[in-house]
């Protein structure tokens, strides 16, 4: 009974101070305050989590303003007598009674949520207040996520995070990781102290794209690796999707600001998109998205197909032009290059008419130039051309350092691929160019190195299994070397891409043929025959099996089609599958009609470990 005497005194008590209609004023005038906070927010660039902010703060004072309104009660006694008096002043206290506390905490809120949005460690920190230490000088672009219920507009969020990578990489001593490696952590559940070790960087920028009848909004900040600080942050919302372009500009503009000043001094970024017409623009991010799916012969033609679509939108979309070069470059790996080099030259030669600092356009019509046209000075011009426009294309470092190994500069080639596994750690491409960079110059301890990365996180890649069964048959394991090459062409018995198991028969007959297995390599040329009747294969692979089955005359009747059809023959004479080749005094023609003649007589003495062609049991 005390205690239910006590429970009801003290309610009684807090009817008394009017404690209740303390808290239910507060709690009115609080959730108006949380939905003030979220209305304004977007429109005043608060940072994004201030809403949050405000709805703690308005929930951590609620303890409090039921302490102040029972405090300012003490006088209590005072303002009844007043009251009774007929006095106005009773009235007065007893309403601040209720709202004094509620309008404190409040204030209290709202002070503390500015004075946190200008604080300088903070997100939304103006761009003008990030000290100038000289420390940051690298970034990474993580793919901003789609968060449209259209799952299609993929291809918009993808695009969007390229444009901003690339309009970043044109600025002087701004380290920007590639595209590759920044896109390996699409979907990463893994913290962005760990993906800024990874990629080698100190700030990244993540963000976010919805898109929906013709309306966009993104949302974007710019985060310190080592600290998890906002540099900068800001949300468009509700834009229209003709700002994209604007969008991104003033995204890129703001990041320049924000990671130092001297940075912004380097001028003006120039525009990335290219073209106004903002439905070209849509269909050539649905090609560039198409064209890093995968590259299929499907999958190349319809990232071809949407790249012409968006060119008879804009004739003068120079990307566009660059875009359709590199699909049908890489489709001349899956077709005779007859049929598209020619293609990917002219897109070239149109994207640079266009626009004549293109790094993408150089880079483009200098791999055409040399694993076409077999043109070596041009190559390198236009190499050259493409590092004095952006020296941080990471594309053109793998092309040239191909390029370099081809012509005999193998010192050269190795420091091309090193700069292009910095600028791109994580993806697994530049890995496999520096293996072979490696592997080329005799460095195979290196070599080693370089593929154990491979393998931990891709144990069946076809390429990285090549080189070190190449790396097995020079050190004297050649048992060793035959069994990891049959097993390469086992596991992917119907793959038909010139990186896989055709290439890999090819060298495994001209293993057969250095140990005395004629019979072993007379089959699988005729395997390769075979798959060349149905669909095609480059006819330099069937000339190797060939010549390794003994059929000398075949192989460089061969070779004579291959250098009619204009096939990468400058690249396939430095690899050790052409060896079995180099015996043979027909191959320094075959060299000179390619423009490598000077280089013959290195060509030539590659391989003194293995023994002459065969000239039985031809087949």
């Amino acid at each position: 009974m005390p205690d239910a005497v006590s429970l009801t005194g003290f309610l009684a008590e807090l009817r008394r101070r009017r404690i209740f209609r303390a808290a239910a004023v507060y709690a009115a005038v609080g959730w108006v305050l949380i939905e003030i906070a979220e209305t304004v927010s977007a429109p005043l660039s608060m940072p994004s989590w201030f809403p949050t902010f405000v709805i703690v703060m308005v929930g951590l004072g609620f303890p409090v303003a039921v302490v102040l309104a029972w405090a300012f009660d003490i006088n209590r006694t005072q303002s009844e007598l007043s009251s009774e008096a007929g006095g106005t002043m009773g009235d007065d206290l007893r309403r601040r009674g209720t709202w004094i506390p509620t309008l404190a905490v409040i204030a209290v809120a709202l002070g503390g949520g500015i004075a946190l949005h200008s604080w300088p460690s903070g997100e939304g920190v103006p761009p003008g207040d990030v000290p100038e230490s000289g420390s940051i000088e690298s970034i990474a672009v993580l793919p901003f996520v789609n968060i449209s219920s259209d799952l299609e507009n993929e291809h918009f969020s993808d695009g969007l995070t390229e444009e901003l990578l690339n309009s970043l990489a044109q600025i002087p001593d701004l380290h920007v990781a590639a595209r590759t490696s920044s896109f390996a952590f699409k979907g990463s559940e893994l913290e962005l102290p760990e993906i800024g070790r990874r990629l080698g960087v100190q700030t990244v920028l993540e963000g976010s794209v919805r898109k929906a009848d013709g309306r966009l909004r993104v949302t974007a900040q710019l985060v310190k690796v080592s600290d998890g600080y906002h540099l900068w942050s800001k949300t468009y919302e509700q834009r229209d999707l003709k700002e994209i372009f604007e969008i991104q500009d003033e995204i890129s503009g703001a990041i320049i600001q924000s990671l130092a000043p001297r940075f912004a001094a380097a001028g003006a970024l120039r525009s990335s998109h290219a073209t106004d017409d903002v439905q070209a623009y849509d269909l050539y991010l649905r090609g560039r998205y198409r064209f890093w799916q995968g590259s299929t012969e499907v999958g190349l033609r319809e990232a071809a197909e949407l790249y012409e679509e968006a060119l008879e939108l804009d004739p003068r979309f120079s990307l566009a032009w660059a875009g359709l070069s590199d699909a049908y470059m890489l489709l001349a790996n899956l077709v005779p290059p007859g049929e598209a080099m020619p293609r990917a030259k002219e897109a070239a030669q149109k994207a640079l008419e266009i626009d004549p600092r293109l790094a993408e356009g150089f880079v483009a019509l200098a791999s055409i130039n040399w694993l076409y046209d077999w043109d070596w000075g041009a190559a390198d011009q236009n190499y050259r051309l493409s590092f004095s426009v952006n020296p941080l294309l990471h594309t053109r470092c793998i092309c040239y350092a191909w390029y370099l190994a081809t012509v005999g500069n193998q010192d050269a080639a190795v420091l091309e691929a090193e700069r292009a596994r910095q600028m791109d750690p994580v993806a697994r491409l530049p890995h496999v160019i520096l293996a072979w960079m490696y592997y080329l110059a005799g460095r195979y301890d290196d070599a080693r190195s370089e593929l154990s990365e491979i393998f931990g996180t891709s144990p069946a890649d076809v390429s990285g299994r090549r080189i070190a069964s190449w790396i097995l048959w020079d050190e004297g394991h050649r048992e060793e070397a035959i069994a990891e090459m049959h097993r390469i062409r086992d596991d992917s018995p119907g793959h038909f891409e010139a990186e896989g198991p055709t290439i890999a028969l090819a060298e495994l007959a001209s293993m057969y043929s250095a140990t005395g297995r004629i019979a072993d390599a007379s089959r699988l040329a005729e395997a390769l025959r075979r798959r060349a009747e149905s669909g095609y294969v480059p006819p330099e692979y069937v000339a190797v099996a060939e010549a390794a089955a003994g059929d000398a005359d075949r192989a460089f009747t061969r070779m004579r089609e291959a250098v009619d059809n204009r096939s990468n023959l400058g690249q396939f004479s430095v690899l050790p599958l052409s060896r079995v080749l180099r015996q043979d005094p027909r191959y320094r023609e075959i060299l000179e009609l390619i423009g490598l003649g000077s280089r013959a007589s290195d060509l030539m003495r590659a391989a003194p470990s293995l023994p002459p062609i065969p000239t039985t049991g031809g087949g």
